[in-house]
């Protein structure tokens, strides 16, 4: 029987009562909670009590053994990202400020710490801009009249190139204050391919792609992410630029942008960007 048990039995009219001396040294001042047990008789004296779970002998006929204590919570105290607590009485608790996060935010918004607590905040990941049609094509022609090999007095091969290089960027843009993420549109088409076969490898074509976005910052023009692609038929890059991809960048007030496209080649090659693109979504 537990403490429960004994005052329920108490509240249907049981009187229950501690033997006097039999509790002699049993229960001190103790600086923990402690389980006491002891002897119950029927007519609700309780006698034979002692620390531990065993009675200080054991129970006789028409006694019941019954435990109390340890389970009783004497006090309630607060840790960290709590406030409130009591050592007797209904004790409240509640989260402290600094951890408690708003609860009206609409739908779509974050809880950002701000510079007096919590604070409801639009999603940087939910603003996205895309840029596209933009392109390029290049086309090198030969280095010795209209002759693609590498030994030219074999004048195996001759043809007239389609046209000069054709390069063109996108309208300027602006973008909302924040650091923004950029990577290449799916529609981003590219080739780099030799116009006529090099027969004998002497000369190897080779060229490359590029996505440049630019920034105009307060009249100052500069290239803040990149995205390009190269071959080379020798597959050694000399000369050619990384492959690469756009980075991170940041956008103040008063910003604007230009996506500029453009396409080099060496010697009967051409390369082409098609419906090139950039994606750009806020991270902060």
């Amino acid at each position: 029987m537990n403490l429960r048990s004994i005052l329920r039995a108490g509240a249907a009219g049981v009187v229950i009562a501690i033997a006097a001396g039999s509790v002699a040294g049993a229960i001190g001042n103790e600086s923990g909670p402690k389980r006491y047990t002891g002897c119950l008789k029927a007519t609700g004296t309780l006698n034979k009590v002692k620390a531990g779970d065993a009675p200080l002998s054991a129970c006789a006929g028409g006694e019941t053994a019954v435990t109390l204590g340890n389970g009783d919570i004497t006090g309630i105290l607060n840790g960290t990202g709590i406030v409130g607590g009591a050592n007797q009485g209904t004790p409240t608790l509640s989260l402290d400020p600094n951890y408690r996060l708003p609860q009206g935010c609409g739908g779509g918004q974050l809880a950002r710490r701000g510079a007096n607590g919590w604070v409801c905040s639009g999603d940087y990941g939910s603003f996205t801009k895309s840029i596209g049609g933009v392109s390029a094509d290049h086309e090198s022609p030969p280095k010795d009249g209209n002759n693609c090999v590498g030994d030219y007095s074999l004048q195996i091969i001759s043809y007239t190139p389609p046209g000069a290089a054709n390069t063109t960027s996108s309208a300027g843009f602006s973008l909302p204050t924040g650091t923004y993420l950029a990577t290449a549109s799916t529609t981003t088409r590219w080739y780099i391919n030799r116009t006529y076969d090099m027969l004998d490898g002497e000369q190897f074509s080779k060229g490359y792609v590029r996505m440049k976005l630019q920034r105009n910052r307060g009249g100052v023009i500069s290239t803040v992410a990149t995205w390009a692609r190269s071959e080379s038929e020798n597959l050694d890059g000399a000369g050619l630029p990384y492959t690469q991809d756009p980075g991170v960048f940041t956008a103040l007030a008063g910003d604007t942008f230009q996506i500029v496209a453009d396409a080099n080649t060496v010697f009967c090659t051409r390369a082409r960007l098609l419906d090139g693109g950039m994606d750009f979504t806020r991270i902060g």
